[in-house]
């Protein structure tokens, strides 16, 4: 069975725009992690301290706060791109930035966390989304 030269042109044509439409929805596929996000870390001392973040994502955007005991602070220079998150957050007079990656199923964050204070180790932590 031999296929028309016009056929072939429609089925090109066909498979060219799925290829267009699939490339241009990549974008819709990031990572949607607005929403409260806590954790468990450890304060200066060693002891064990919850946090709680809540992000607020609007496209790559992303803005929220960080909660430690005692302190809330704004999030800056945010952003989303895929399954990845970046942002800042100025705690007293230290810069604290995150950087991760969001799970397959959006219930989990695994963020490295850096300090501009020398004596802060950078360490990963577990973002879990609340339910709440």
């Amino acid at each position: 069975m031999r296929i028309s030269s016009m056929n072939m042109k429609k089925r090109l044509i066909l498979l060219s725009a799925a290829l267009l439409i699939a490339f241009y929805a990549l974008p819709t596929l990031a990572a949607n992690v607005t929403g409260k996000w806590t954790c468990q870390d450890k304060d200066g001392d060693g002891n064990p301290m919850a946090i709680t973040y809540v992000f607020k994502q609007d496209g790559t955007q992303l803005t929220g706060t960080v909660a430690i005991p005692d302190e809330t602070a704004n999030i800056s220079g945010g952003k989303v791109d895929g399954d990845k998150i970046s942002f800042s957050v100025v705690f007293s007079d230290n810069t604290y930035s995150g950087s991760g990656t969001v799970n397959a199923n959006g219930d989990e964050i695994t963020l490295t966390v850096k300090s501009d204070d020398p004596d802060f180790p950078i360490h990963d932590v577990t973002l879990k989304r609340s339910k709440e």
